[in-house]
């Protein structure tokens, strides 16, 4: 809330001649506050004449104050109802501090990321790679980057059985006794125990899972290797695993070539397709408006201090700035901005936000004291996947999110820092 003295001036008909007394409040009920006497003198008559007052007024709320009271000249008796003239008026405070919409209007390409490899592609002649649309300034460009013959699942042929110790695990195990193209290949390992009874091979050990941690590019579908017994607790038992499937021909990533600027929207990714084979799709991942920004002076006259997240595209949030001192020539460019001008009024509401996904988000937000009535700087936190962020008291809308997925805001129409 910002202060200031407010001037109200009260007109009447006077009909005598001289000093004129005014009693005013600002409720229908409850004591006067007064007198205050018309300077100059009223002139009588019925003529008009006028009396002007001063309170202290909050300007940034947009609901009209009303005042009442009566006048009454001098000469008649301080504690008489005889002589006095009943009035009312109603001021409308002018905001000096107002709400403006702020937008991430615009950002780059982050990375492409594969939805479908595809299969068929020539990884010494990668398919030409085109973002269609998103209503960019400066076109972001990438090239594809085709497997060629990394693994990418296997198959416990024979699990291997023996008296190693169990459960256990078992990093970076090497593949021996290759056969087929490949040339190497690194596994994590876990073993378990059979269940004890009185059948075959009751409680011996034997391998559970096989997890791939890298392999060379010269694989093909149905090779097969071993893991030898002293890399894997002592099973003695053979190991074998298959190759089920590999990246050859398929698109394994992207290299962005060029970032672009601009982009209003998310585009498309076009993917040419293989000569023999099937066509690879992939998003866009977009980027975020910018951080560390300062932009005119708060409700306090005083300067924000930089703003702290990064905004996803198409996000918007208010903030409150001194009336005039904030134009689109003072955001970074990534954002527009559009000033207020038909709702003055500044809400503080208290608001939750539930991250229902995995990845931390963090949230920004214009705090306000409800104690004090001002409006500090802007705030950060973040809230971490599955957890809960409670904001006492934030100005309505002020909030942004670094990520709007997976998060449900939710707002109370009050401010007495009280959780739900």
């Amino acid at each position: 809330m910002a202060t200031v003295i407010a001037t109200i001036t009260v007109n009447f008909t006077s009909n005598y001649v001289g000093c004129h007394r005014l009693f005013w409040r600002k409720t229908s009920s409850g004591a006067y506050t007064g007198p205050v006497e018309a300077t100059p003198p009223c002139t009588g008559g019925g003529n008009p004449c006028s009396i002007t007052f001063y309170d202290v007024v909050d300007t940034e709320s947009c609901a009209p104050i009303e005042y009442n009271g009566y006048v009454q000249a001098c000469c008649e008796d301080v504690t008489s109802p005889n002589g006095r003239i009943p009035w009312i008026v109603t001021y409308t405070p002018s905001a000096t501090c107002l709400p403006v919409e702020i937008t991430c209007s615009a950002v780059e390409v982050d990375s492409l990321s594969v939805i479908d490899g595809g299969s068929g592609y020539d990884p010494l002649s990668p398919p030409t790679v085109t973002l269609i649309g998103g209503g960019y300034s400066v076109l972001a460009t990438a090239t594809a980057i085709v497997g060629e013959g990394s693994i990418t699942n296997l198959l416990i042929s024979v699990n291997g059985s023996g008296p190693g110790i169990a459960p256990a695990s078992y990093a970076g195990v090497a593949g021996t006794n290759i056969v087929g193209t490949g040339t190497s290949v690194t596994v994590d390992v876990t073993s378990l125990n059979t269940l004890p009874g009185p059948y075959p091979n009751a409680g011996v050990t034997y391998i559970n899972t096989v997890t791939l941690v890298s392999s060379s590019n010269d694989w093909t579908s149905g090779d097969t290797f071993e893991l030898n017994s002293a890399s894997i607790g002592g099973i003695t038992g053979p190991v074998l695993i298959e190759v089920g499937a590999t990246d050859e021909g398929t698109i394994i990533g992207f290299t962005m070539v060029s970032n672009g600027a601009g982009y209003s929207s998310q585009p498309i990714v076009s993917i040419d397709p293989p000569l023999v084979g099937d066509t690879a799709t992939a998003s866009a991942v977009m980027g975020t408006c910018a951080k560390d920004w300062i932009v005119g002076p708060n409700c306090n006259n005083e300067d924000y201090s930089p703003f702290p997240i990064n905004v996803e595209l198409g996000q918007s949030f208010n903030m409150c700035f001194q009336a005039g001192t904030i134009s689109s020539g003072t955001l970074p460019s990534d954002y527009t901005s559009v000033l207020n001008t038909t709702d003055c009024c500044i809400t503080c509401k208290r608001v939750q936000f539930q991250n229902t996904g995995l990845d931390t988000v963090d949230v920004s937000w214009v705090d306000c004291n409800p104690l004090n009535a001002t409006f500090k700087d802007v705030i950060s936190d973040t809230v971490a996947g599955g957890d809960v962020l409670y904001v006492c008291c934030a100005v309505e809308n002020s909030w942004a999110l670094s990520s709007s997925t997976d998060i449900i805001v939710t707002v109370f129409d009050d401010c007495n820092c009280v959780a739900p």
